[in-house]
């Protein structure tokens, strides 16, 4: 049988002022680490907002190609307006008689 496993070394509780920013860290009381990953040096900002544009326009050619073909035209259900079990209630003035 193994020993047991050590338990995880805690964190020492802050003796000073919080400094502005901690709201960036994330701290499980284990291994503080920060919220935001910067592990991703080697790609350039020019890269990384090509990277994103490209991605969102790719969601944008999809909803303009669904719109497209026109998704409601195919619809096989009953519209709201056909769905009416009674006449929809009179308005306006009284017919004359």
């Amino acid at each position: 049988a193994a020993p047991p496993l050590p338990p995880f070394a805690r964190s020492p509780v802050p003796t000073q002022k919080i400094v502005e920013n901690n709201d960036a860290v994330w701290d499980d009381g284990v291994a503080p680490e920060l919220a935001l990953d910067y592990d991703c040096q080697h790609v350039s900002s020019t890269e990384g907002i090509l990277s994103w544009l490209g991605g969102l326009s790719l969601f944008v050619g999809f909803y303009q190609f669904i719109k497209f073909t026109d998704p409601q035209s195919k619809n096989p259900a009953v519209n709201r307006k056909m769905n009416v079990v009674v006449d929809a209630p009179r308005t306006g003035p009284p017919a004359a008689e």
